[in-house]
Parts: structure tokens; sequence; C-alpha cells
């Protein structure tokens, strides 16, 4: 095995990884120009520039938190914790809508639905199946209104829309591939209109960097105009190893814009609805590069999740299956983490930036949470294994798993002091 050192890095022999089979979404598109009207804001706050109409918000090492950001000790509401309970079986999307409830898809029941805020089932909103009232593959669930829940279902290749007291209205993709097949429903725009990421790609590129798009959708017309594009894949070798820790890019919608970085470069980008850059944030991060015991870290919790998400399987079968995927992956000890494991918005303009952890599949640990004018507000560490789906105000809608890792909706409220040091 060859050794490969750098940076700071332990040396050693690289160790056998590859690239998380997550998708991954980014943009880095603009450069600054000529700096005018600087101020500062004490020595270890921000400096503010204006480029060529674009807000530049800089730190010179990493920003420190001007808030104390936390959750409530209890949720506000949960279900399915308990007995006569939903039996959820793989909550993957979620929202809350304007009374508060919450709207989740269940991929093992293959049911959307909805959970008041008395920690009851509200009413199943869509049942398994493929006829014009039903869902088979939710992969976005957006609030349009405080009445109106957008819902795409890609596998039926339609966009519902959900309203109280209405039969549902579906909007077909099937006639706009680019859309049901490799766009996704993120947000919305101040004007009602539906925003959209690209959410899938072919890997056979040749580029360094394959380009994703972002679009603003004609609902009525189910016509996407392409506003901007990004970042979104790094290429990976035709052959061997890669590495497991390897950079990916993340795109996501904030309040009504869009927020894009990759996770080599400490560097937010905000663009409004029509594509025009609006923001970027920049610091400066210790890097940190793994090492052999990160590396041991990392096989451990790959080998218990492939004993968990494979319950069918014995423990030597899951063993010997993990140990066949780790084949595919090789340590790079001169390549540093990814600054941030996922990137995600919320209806008040906040960007949520997951904090990277090594372990796997094990989800993300914390949050980083940056105001929408570049104020780094604090750190929220999440409770054990609980998965964030969306954010609504000051209301966290996630997914929550007990010992025997069953799933359950929760809601806490998110609670934000300021510090000592900072202005209210």
């Amino acid at each position: 095995m060859r050794s490969t050192a750098a940076n700071g890095a332990a040396s050693g022999s690289p160790v056998r990884a590859g690239t998380m089979p997550a998708l991954v979404l980014s943009t880095l598109l603009v450069a600054a120009g000529a700096c005018a009207d600087v101020s500062s804001v004490g020595s270890s706050g921000p400096t503010f520039t204006d480029s060529a109409g674009v807000r530049i918000v800089g730190y010179d090492g990493m920003p420190e938190p001007v808030r104390t950001v936390a959750l409530s000790e209890e949720p506000l509401f949960r279900h399915g914790h308990r007995d006569g309970d939903y039996p959820f079986q793989a909550i993957v999307q979620g929202a809350l809508d304007g009374d508060g409830r919450a709207v989740v898809f269940d991929r093992g029941s293959q049911e959307l639905v909805r959970v008041s805020t008395d920690g009851a089932i509200d009413t199943v909103l869509a049942r398994s199946g493929q006829g014009p009232e039903e869902v088979t593959q939710v992969i976005s669930v957006v609030p349009l209104d405080d009445r109106v829940i957008l819902v795409q279902d890609r596998a039926n290749g339609k966009i519902m829309r959900l309203e109280e007291g209405r039969l549902p209205e579906s909007h077909s993709t099937m006639t706009v591939p680019e859309i049901g097949r490799r766009m996704r429903l993120v947000g919305i725009d101040d004007g009602g209109s539906p925003l959209l990421i690209t959410s899938a790609f072919n890997t056979g590129f040749e580029e360094p960097w394959l380009q994703g798009h972002m679009a603003r959708l004609d609902l009525a017309a189910m016509e996407a105009d392409t506003v901007a594009t990004y970042d979104l894949a790094r290429r990976r070798p035709r052959s061997g190893p890669t590495n497991p820790f390897g950079h990916f890019g993340r795109a996501a919608v904030s309040g009504p814009s869009f927020v894009s970085a990759r996770s080599d470069i400490p560097e937010l980008t905000w663009r409004d609805p029509d594509g025009t850059v609006r923001q970027i944030l920049r610091w400066a991060p210790e890097p940190r590069y793994p090492d052999e015991a990160d590396w041991r870290e990392f096989t451990e919790g790959f080998t218990e999740n492939m004993r968990r998400i494979n319950p069918q399987m014995s423990q030597d079968e899951a063993r010997q299956f993990a140990e066949r995927q780790l084949e595919r992956f090789e340590l790079r000890t001169d390549e540093p983490y990814p600054l941030f494991a996922d990137l995600r918005g919320d209806d008040q303009g906040r960007v949520w930036m997951g904090v990277f952890h090594h372990g796997g599949m094990m989800g993300v640990p914390a949050y980083d949470l940056i105001a929408s004018d570049g104020t780094w507000l604090g750190r929220l560490e999440l409770p054990s294994g609980f998965r964030v789906l969306d954010v609504r105000d000051r209301r966290v809608l996630g997914v929550l798993p007990d010992e025997l890792e069953v799933e359950s909706v929760a809601v806490y409220e998110l609670v934000m002091e300021p510090r000592d040091t900072a202005e209210p």
C-alpha cells in the first residue's frame, strides 16, 4: 500500500474506503471583485464588503457564535413511540404546515400521514398506490402557504397540491423528464413559485465537477426556468477504491433564496430566485485530516449500519457484506475532511450546515446555524439519533428513533438566546 501524508496529516498507508452513496449537490460560481465600503465588527467578528452589488461577509478564522442554540428538553409533541401509534418504518420526508402539524412520508408503508400538535394521527393524506390521490415515492414535501402542501412523487411522476377540504390536485411531470427524474422541489419563492434543484445525475462524466441547475417552476404550465448552474458532484475514479470522506456539494432553499456550497471550500453563496448572487459568506476554518483511528471508527459504524439496515441477514452475513463493501474504499490522510455533511434552509432564511462526522451513515450530530445576513448564530447539538426534516419558525420537525431503532415523529422548540458578548 502506498503512503499518503500532507499538510500535517498523519503519515502511513492508505486504508480501504470510497465515496458514500449519498446524493451530492453544490455550487460555487462567483469570485469577489474590487472591494469598497469595508466595516469591521470586533476583533473576532465579521467584515462586510460590497463588491459590484454583492454583499460579502468575511471572517478571519472560525466564526464566533453570537447565540446559544438548543432544542427544548422534551418534544412539543411526538408520535410513533407508544403502543397503538402509527407503525412508522422509514420516515424519509416531512414538513410542518401552517398550523404546526407534521406531514410526513413513510417509505415503509408508502403513506403520507399528518400528525396533529397533540401528538395524535390527524389523518392519512395519501395512501400507497398509483392512483390520482395515492403516492409511491415521495421525494419532497413543501408548504406552498399556510393552507397548501406540495408533494412531489417521483415514481408516479407528479406534484400533488394538497389543500384542506379539497381533493388533491395533481400536476404530471411525466412529459417533463428533466423535472420528474432529475429535479427536486425544495422551496417556494416570495411570489409562490416552486424552486427546484438538481437531485440526480449520471456518474460517467469527465469534468472535474458536474454542473447542476437551480430552477423556478411554473406549476400550471409545468415548465422549469433554469436561473443558475452550480457545481453538483465531484468526479470519481472509473476504477479502484475512492475516499469515503471525499468532497461534495449541496444546494438548498433558505427563505425565498437559493443557498449553496462545496464541502472543500469555506464559502456559502446566496442567490435570489432569478439567479442573481446576493451574498457570499467566507470563513477560515482549521482543516482536519483523518487518521487510522478515524478509519477504525468509520468501519465500525459502517458495519453496524449494515447490520441495522439489513435485518434479514445474520450478524455474520452482515459483517461479511460490510467487509466486501469496505473494499471499495481507500482512506486518504492527505485530504481534509469535508467542511460540512448537510445543507438546508428554513422559512426564516437561516442556513443549517450539518457538522461532518466520520461515522459514515450515522447521521448529522449537530448543525451550525447561520442567519440570512451571514451572521454565525451558533451550534445546535441534536438529541441522539435525531434527524431533522424541516424547520418552521422555531419548530424543528424530525425523526427520533428509540433504543430498538423504532422511529417516531418528533417536533422540538428551537431556543436561541444572545450570548453575553452579543447584542440581542
